[in-house]
């Protein structure tokens, strides 16, 4: 994890929650968001404002010139537990981090008997779950600044471990503030695993797998969590 989101909020129904101020751009909803492509993100734009960004989903690092035919690394996580420290992230964490609004994200478990089973797992009874991101800023050849995206991970909770034991980092509406830098606060304190049950996690069909595949039926619940417990430990459980 993190390896693919839902956006299914319109860019207005995101401004409203999470407080920007600027103009909202066009945003189509996307239920199948891939590493490569472009997220949209909120970043701090002044100590009381904050702005939409579309960084592309991969980080550059912050001494690759800007030519992607050569850029030889772009991760598309970093660990909560080595970012702040970190040669590769540690900068962004310090002053480029981000908020990832996002309706679910999607997990594959291993099975036994099968292919990969994949899960779609979002806020319990919310609309949005907000995710910690830290952006890289390169310019072009044209001065024109480009924008780079990792979201943070933590350990999953014991809830979802079963399924994938990694999960994004979630930032609490009330910590927004002080993760943006618009607060006094310490942001290291925030890297903190969320808990399980603020999360529902669910089977969802294999069209998912595809990322050319995009819409709301991706998060159709294909099948109860709990009668699949039994596939999932045996996946955790077998034979090495």
């Amino acid at each position: 994890m993190c390896g693919r989101i839902a956006q299914g909020e319109t860019a207005e129904a995101v401004a409203r929650r999470l407080g920007v101020t600027e103009r909202v751009p066009g945003q189509t909803p996307s239920w199948n968001v891939a590493p490569g492509q472009s997220v949209l993100v909120v970043a701090a734009a002044g100590k009381n404002e904050r702005a939409f960004l579309r960084p592309v989903w991969g980080f550059l690092p912050p001494w690759e010139n800007y030519n992607p035919e050569l850029i030889r690394t772009s991760p598309i996580n970093a660990r909560a537990e080595t970012v702040a420290g970190n040669r590769l992230f540690g900068r962004a964490f310090r002053t480029a981090r981000c908020l990832v609004p996002v309706t679910a994200w999607y997990e594959w478990a291993v099975r036994p008997d099968g292919p990969k089973q994949p899960y779609a797992m979002g806020p319990a009874g919310r609309e949005i779950l907000t995710l910690g991101g830290i952006l890289s800023v390169h310019l072009d050849p044209w001065k024109y600044k480009s924008y780079y995206l990792a979201i943070i991970t933590t350990a999953a909770p014991s809830a979802l471990a079963g399924i994938h034991a990694r999960a994004p980092l979630v930032i609490a509406e009330a910590d927004h503030a002080v993760w943006l830098g618009q607060q006094k606060g310490e942001p290291a304190g925030l890297l903190n695993p969320v808990a399980g049950e603020i999360i529902e996690a669910w089977m969802v069909g294999r069209d998912v797998n595809d990322p050319a595949n995009n819409g709301s039926e991706l998060l159709v619940r294909r099948d109860d969590l709990s009668a699949s417990r039994g596939a999932l430990a045996a996946a955790d459980t077998g034979p090495a």
